[in-house]
């Protein structure tokens, strides 16, 4: 089988980083060029040595992305980069196929955006043109896609959580969201100690809910998102009022009939540990009920969930499994 020719736009941050990793030895892409204006010129293995050897490309600049054929470009860029770069780079070649790890197309409108950014949306007639990269939700949707906007760290961690109920229409009220989360996610805080970085406005908030429950939402997220000083990895601690709509039993049943079959979804019996996930596209969940009270308890690696994300809805925008590059362990250890 002819192996599809991808691109990857970014090469300095951790996104990017652990993406190129990934895609250099994926057995059904060829990563044929990695841009990033920064590093232009230099090669690959010589800015990153621990990089696999087969990955000798020469970075270029992303202007020069348009003098190449790609089957798919991977944008794996901070919000100010996408902004500059993404609306001229789908303007130059609209057929293009995009997965991005930006919020740049999450919000579905400009004003949101706007509100949640505090930026005018450079491209907001491109908005409709992308589809939410859940996986275990849209993996329908994304097969036909051309282009896929990515969910965040804190957004996968929350939607791991709450989609089951979602769907069986039992989220109500006020839902606790308390997240610790590596310095990684936030480059410059929290290292060495601790650090409250959003306390009730991160905007991937407001992307869970809209997902969740439309516009006319019947619950409120409520988070409280701390940086960290360890090197990566999430841990998100959801409180749910339940009332009296369902046990335990009902709710582990539930949360099994969504996740039993997810490649990268697992419902645990113990609460889950960051070690088991580092390196990897997985979630941990483990659910507990006291009182009247849902504790959904949430494990990822928001450095290799973020990259190996993108690649997995590469993956079936490609026609390609899902878990193609992707079945490999975390380090457990």
């Amino acid at each position: 089988m002819q192996r599809r020719r991808v691109g990857l736009l970014g090469a300095s941050t951790p996104v990017a980083i652990e993406a190129m990793g990934a895609l250099s030895i994926h057995p059904m892409i060829e990563l044929v060029a990695v841009a990033d204006d920064l590093l232009a010129g230099q090669r690959v293995t010589d800015v990153y040595p621990g990089m696999a050897v087969n990955l000798r490309l020469s970075i270029i600049e992303a202007s020069a992305l348009k003098d190449q054929s790609f089957d798919l470009v991977i944008a794996a860029l901070p919000l100010a980069e996408s902004i500059e770069l993404l609306p001229k780079l789908l303007k130059d070649q609209p057929e293009l196929r995009l997965a991005d790890t930006s919020p740049l197309f999450r919000p579905a409108e400009k004003e949101m955006f706007h509100r949640l950014y505090n930026v005018r949306h450079p491209a907001p007639e491109l908005l409709p043109t992308f589809t939410y990269g859940w996986t275990q939700g849209r993996a329908g949707e994304l097969v036909n896609a051309q282009r896929a906007a990515l969910p965040g760290a804190f957004a996968s961690a929350v939607v791991a959580a709450l989609e089951p109920l979602a769907r069986g229409q039992l989220l109500h009220g006020k839902v606790q969201v308390s997240t610790t989360v590596a310095s990684s996610e936030y480059p410059g805080e929290g290292e060495g100690s601790m650090r409250a970085r959003a306390v009730l406005d991160e905007p991937q908030v407001m992307e869970s809910t809209l997902w969740l429950g439309g516009e006319d939402a019947p619950f409120e997220l409520l988070p409280a998102v701390t940086c960290a000083g360890f090197e990566r990895g999430m841990y998100a601690t959801v409180f749910v009022p339940m009332g009296d709509k369902l046990a335990l039993g009902s709710l582990n049943a539930l949360y099994r009939e969504r996740y039993d079959n997810a490649l990268f979804v697992r419902l645990l019996e113990r609460p889950p540990e960051l070690k088991d996930v580092l390196g990897s596209n997985r979630i941990h969940l483990y659910l507990r009920v006291a009182g009247d009270t849902l504790c959904a308890v949430v494990a990822l690696d928001n450095v290799s969930r973020r990259a190996m994300s993108a690649i997995a809805c590469a993956n079936l925008m490609l026609g390609l499994p899902e878990e193609a590059g992707l079945m490999f362990p975390g380090r457990s250890w």
